[in-house]
């Protein structure tokens, strides 16, 4: 699956889970794009990063969010776009 980042960055959900937790934009795209279903190998060949880079982009997002896991990380973006 190829998104466009430019389609994910005019999205209101992108931009409310950015606002929500004040994650930057690379973390809150990472984050649509794993609400998207994309593995962390996906999303890196997506945004043409590496692996070590999206997984950092995901700490950061739990470390903001106090979120153990990328599990409850995932189901808070959930819960802030329904």
């Amino acid at each position: 699956m190829n998104l466009c980042s430019q389609d994910i960055m005019d999205n209101a959900q992108y931009k409310l889970v950015a606002s929500t937790y004040r994650f930057t934009k690379r973390e809150a795209e990472v984050l649509m794009l794993m609400q998207f279903g994309l593995s962390i190998d996906e999303i890196a060949d997506n945004l043409c990063r590496s692996r070590k880079t999206i997984f950092c982009h995901l700490v950061s997002c739990q470390r903001k969010a106090n979120s153990k896991t990328l599990f409850h990380l995932g189901s808070l973006v959930v819960q802030i776009t329904m």
